[in-house]
């Protein structure tokens, strides 16, 4: 189980500044967001073949451009971070920003030992997140509160 200090330095690790925690994002919390991605009934928004050439930036560029559509980012680039790693949903949401796109989910996959998280919009609560399936990344979104 990871606590809040290794997060954080494994966060800062990433590239990512650790802006502040708090428990709740528009009444999600980080549980209630992996639960609301992460279900038999799933189907995700856009898959992205391991195979396919550098499928981990793909997949970086691919989630920069639904967060910002959901309004997950803010115009500095910062949002509510939770990794899928083992206890970290037990934790609150890290408010975090990262330089730009490009090399943040690589990091995050090197630090964590997987590409594995959940992002919120602070607005209406919809959740975005990115998991390894099988031979896929898959980018998964969750509109509203879940």
């Amino acid at each position: 189980m990871i606590s809040r200090a290794e997060r954080a330095t494994l966060l800062e690790a990433a590239g990512m500044t650790l802006l502040g925690e708090v428990w709740t994002v528009a009444g999600v919390t980080p549980e209630s967001a992996v639960r609301s991605v992460i279900h038999l009934d799933v189907r995700p928004d856009v898959r992205v073949d391991h195979e396919t050439a550098d499928s981990v930036a793909r997949t970086e560029q691919i989630w920069w451009d639904i967060a910002r559509d959901v309004g997950v980012l803010t115009d500095d680039n910062a949002f509510h971070l939770s990794p899928t790693c083992p206890g970290a949903f037990r934790l609150p949401w890290a408010r975090v920003r990262a330089a730009a796109p490009g090399e943040f989910l690589r990091a995050l996959q090197t630090e964590f030992g997987s590409l594995e998280f959940v992002t919120v919009c602070p607005t209406d609560g919809t959740v975005v997140g990115v998991f390894e399936e099988e031979d896929e990344n898959w980018i998964v979104t969750s509109r509203g509160r879940p």
